[in-house]
This record gives C-alpha cells, sequence and structure tokens, in this order.
C-alpha cells in the first residue's frame, strides 16, 4: 500500500521512540516500503504492536551502521545498510577442497529431511542423487560408504553408487512430510523417480518412476506432460505430488501411502499442449512449484513466461484451478496473458513464506527478488515501492526496488522456519545473502554481510569457499544450519545460523 502522512508521522514516531534521531528515523522509515502499519495509526499503537516493532528494532539496532556500509559503495549511496546476525560458515563436502564426497559434478538441488537428519542433492553432470548425514549439533555433513551414499542413473555408473533407471540429468528434489519418500526430477529422462527413505540411516531405495508419455524409460508408468521436469513438491497432506516442466506444464499425481504416484491432471502453457493437458497461462519453462502451508494454493514460476503462476488446490482431489499470473521486469519480458509486475525476468525460484502470508520468486535475469502478498483466495498483489523487490544495484533495473548486493542472477530462496529470514543464493559471484523479512508487509532487510566464492566471488562479500555458481539453499527444521549447493565447484557448504540475535532484548 501507499503510505498516507499520517502513517508517515506515526512511523517517524515510532523510529525515534526506539532510538534513532529524526534525520535517521526519515530514512530508515523508507526501508519498511510496502510494510508500513495501516493508515492513521498512532506511534503507541505501532510500538505496542509485537509484529511492527520487530520491524523497527531490526531498523534501529542497525541502521548507524549505514553510513560505513555505503562509503564502500560510492556509486550506490542509496543501497540498503545490513543489519546484525546472518550465517557462519562452517565446511564443506563434495569436490576438493571440500571434504570428500562422490558423485557432485554439477550439484544444484537440496532437501533436507523433516526429521533434521539428512540432506540430499541432485547431481547433474554425475547423473546422481547423493546421501549425506546431518550432525545436528556442528552442522556438518558426512557421506555414508558405498552405495548407501549415492544412488545413480544406470548408464552413468559414478564409482561405488547404488544404480536405477530415469536419473539421467536429475534435477528438483521433493520430500514427503513424513519422510519416507524423495522424489526427484530428471530432465534427461523425462522422468520422476520415486525412493524409498531409511529414516535411520538416510538411503534411498528406487520404488517405481513415472514419464512422459513420449519417453522410453524401463519400467516407469507413462503420464501426460513430463517432458523436462524440473520442480518438484509434495502437499503438507502427502496426498499429492506436483511437478513443473520445462516444457512449459504442471502435473498432478495422487501419492498412496507408499508414496507410489498416480498421474491426475496437467496443465500447461498454451504456446504448446500435450495430448492429456489442457491449457493455462503463464506456465512456458515453468521451472519450480511451492505448495501453500495450508494446501490450498499451488504457486508456479516459469522461466521463459517470466512469470508467477497462482493456482487454486482441491484438498480433496488435488485438482487445480488456474487463478491468475503474473510477468514482466517493469514491462520487459511480460508474458502478454499475465498482470504486469516487477523483478520478474526468467524466473527459477519460488517459496511461500511459513506462515503463509507472502510468496517470494527470484527474478534471475532481473538480479531481483520480488515479493507479493497472497490475497484471500490465492490471488497476489505486489507491493509498490521498495516493499515489493529487492535488486542488486550493480545492474541496470530494479526501478523502485530496495537496492542490495549480492544477488547477482538469483537462483535458491529458503526461509527460516520461523519465517523471520529469507535466504537467496545467486549464480553470478556465488554468493549468499540473509534478509530479515517483515512478517506484516513481507518486506525484506539485509542481514549482516553476503557471502561469496572464493574464487571469482564479490570482494564486498565475505568469503565461504567454493561456492561458485551457487544454487539451491535448504534450512534444517530446527533453523540452525543452512545449507548451499554451488554446482560450478560440486560442493554443498554448511552454515550456521545466528539470525535469531539480531533483535535487542524487548525494552532496550
Amino acid at each position: 500500500m501507499i503510505p498516507g502522512d499520517a502513517t508517515r508521522a506515526a512511523l517517524l514516531d515510532g523510529l525515534q521512540t526506539i532510538g534513532l534521531d529524526q534525520a535517521e528515523a526519515s530514512d530508515a522509515a523508507r526501508l519498511l516500503g510496502g510494510a508500513d502499519p495501516p493508515e492513521g495509526q498512532t506511534a503507541n499503537q505501532i510500538l505496542t504492536d509485537s509484529a511492527t516493532t520487530a520491524q523497527l528494532r531490526v531498523l534501529a539496532a542497525g541502521f548507524r551502521t549505514w553510513a560505513g556500509q555505503a562509503a564502500a559503495y560510492p556509486a550506490h549511496t542509496d543501497i540498503a545498510p545490513r543489519f546484525p546476525g546472518g550465517a557462519t560458515r562452517i565446511g564443506c563436502v563434495g569436490a576438493a577442497p571440500c571434504a570428500e564426497a562422490r558423485a557432485t559434478a554439477w550439484l544444484r538441488y537440496l532437501a533436507v529431511s523433516p526429521d533434521g537428519r539428512h540432506v540430499y542433492g541432485s547431481a547433474r553432470d554425475s547423473g546422481a542423487v547423493v546421501v549425506l548425514a546431518r550432525d545436528p549439533t556442528s552442522g556438518l555433513l558426512t557421506q555414508p560408504d558405498g552405495p548407501a551414499g549415492c544412488v545413480a542413473d544406470s548408464a552413468a555408473l559414478p564409482s561405488g553408487c547404488a544404480t536405477t533407471p530415469g536419473l539421467v540429468s536429475p534435477a528438483g528434489l521433493g520430500m514427503a512430510p513424513d519422510g519416507t519418500s524423495l522424489y526427484v526430477a530428471a530432465n534427461g529422462s523425462d522422468a520422476v523417480v520415486t525412493f524409498s527413505r531409511d529414516p535411520t540411516s538416510g538411503s534411498l531405495v528406487p520404488v517405481g518412476c513415472v514419464a512422459d508419455a513420449r519417453a522410453a524409460v524401463t519400467g516407469c508408468l507413462s503420464a501426460p506432460g513430463l517432458a523436462d521436469p524440473n520442480g518438484v513438491a509434495v502437499t503438507p497432506d502427502g496426498g499429492h505430488l506436483y511437478v513443473a516442466s520445462l516444457q512449459g506444464t504442471i502435473s498432478v499425481f495422487a501419492r498412496s501411502a507408499n508414496g507410489a504416484l498416480a498421474p491426475t491432471q496437467c496443465l500447461a502453457d498454451p504456446a504448446s499442449v500435450p495430448p492429456g493437458c489442457v491449457a493455462a497461462p503463464g506456465l512456458n519453462g515453468a521451472a519450480a512449484v511451492a505448495v501453500t502451508p495450508d494446501g490450498r494454493q499451488v504457486y508456479v514460476v516459469a522461466r521463459e513466461s517470466s512469470a508467477v503462476v497462482a493456482l487454486s488446490r482441491d484438498p480433496a482431489s488435488g485438482a487445480l484451478t488456474w487463478l491468475g499470473c503474473w510477468s514482466g521486469d517493469s514491462g520487459a519480458r511480460q508474458d502478454l496473458a499475465c498482470a504486469p509486475a516487477r523483478g520478474l525476468a526468467f524466473v527459477q525460484e519460488v517459496i511461500v513464506s511459513p506462515d503463509g502470508r507472502h510468496v517470494y520468486a527470484s527474478g534471475t535475469d532481473a538480479h531481483t527478488i520480488a515479493v507479493f502478498a497472497r490475497l484471500a483466495g490465492g490471488k497476489l498483489e505486489q507491493f509498490v515501492g521498495r516493499g515489493g523487490c529487492v535488486h542488486d544495484a550493480d545492474y541496470a533495473g530494479g526501478t523502485g526496488c530496495q537496492q542490495v548486493v549480492g544477488i547477482a542472477l538469483p537462483n535458491g530462496l529458503a526461509a527460516a522456519p520461523d519465517g523471520d529470514t529469507v535466504y537467496a543464493a545467486a549464480f553470478g559471484f556465488g554468493t549468499l545473502s540473509a534478509f530479515a523479512r517483515d512478517p506484516v508487509g513481507g518486506a525484506m532487510a539485509p542481514v549482516d554481510t553476503c557471502q561469496t566464492a572464493s574464487t571469482d566471488g564479490d570482494p564486498r562479500c565475505a568469503d565461504a569457499g567454493p561456492i561458485r555458481g551457487a544454487g539451491d539453499v535448504v534450512v534444517s527444521p530446527d533453523g540452525r544450519h543452512l545449507y548451499l549447493a554451488a554446482p560450478r565447484d560440486g560442493t554443498i557448504t554448511a552454515f550456521s545460523l545466528s539470525v535469531q540475535s539480531c533483535l535487542p532484548p524487548t525494552g532496550q
């Protein structure tokens, strides 16, 4: 919303009461963007509202670092400051110089088990899924020996891995909420492979697969619309699986108690509708999918449509109904079937906040993360001003967005379990950035110093070792650790999280 004079005046009063002088408060208030409190609230009402007060305290706690941060970027004096807290690197596994792990060539996507005991990664060039045990105290990862440590496509045969058909160029991973099944989308096989998971050892046993009706994968069930599957998501109730495929489809599967899949529906971009699918705009290059915590809506992002698509979900059947789509980067690259948006160019990842109030999408070619409010019924609304997007200040565009550094070509997104922090991995310079999230408005404020790759990284960020081409990012269920995939280095890097300390104690 666009804040009025009364709201702005009350906000300034609130920031001054927290501890900023008038000039500092005026500048800090601009960072809240669409997260301003309701029109007409008094300063006292703002300060007694816990959500608003938390955001104000984040601003006040780190605002006086602004001058030092801005001095480092003389060409971008409007860059947002970074606040205390963030992620600290603790180690890595994969290719040298990290602790050794097998079958990690171009490891791009990650999943963490609901019990937090294991992390899984898909390595495109190895044609494999790797299994890693997680130490819940230290957060470090280790790969089990022998076949328990990885499963590879039958034709790939990386040393010592178990094998199964249908895993050529594996991509997105989806874990069942009870941790009993893992689903892997494989671009090169036009298939989704189902694995049964041992909760103790974390080992994976292939138990079935579904493949595109035009593919030929031995032993797989046939399903329409699975050409180039890339993103997968299991519903919170465990009843259904959704698959986003780069050829422009979203496929629906019913999931049985043992994890087996049965195709029930397929929606496709009107540019190319395969047999057995029906047309739905905005899906060209569908790359990732996310389900809301209440299971009522599904959101898909599409690279070629540069869009976010909203779909209503029937909880019983899993059937999807198209609600709308939002596309483009301030008029550029817009799919004309969709409403206009900012920061959406070649969109690759989407997440829903844990409270279900906001949707975040990474516009890779726009160097932007777009922020949307989830409205009643599931449609989306992008906030005006800075609350609606954050943009890498080193690149043109991003008009009206909050300007930051460290998100060149953003890829993976993840939210902390409590929803207070959003993490972004960026391919461009191999960077990881953390953002404090306003739970009311969804706006993002940068936290601490961004992390970057030792080689070809951003010199303004902290050295985080071999994280070139940062891809996916996941947070452990206990919120203590974060894991970052770096496909160019073939590694997974572990970070400890200290974001909980970014807010001053109440009353200070």
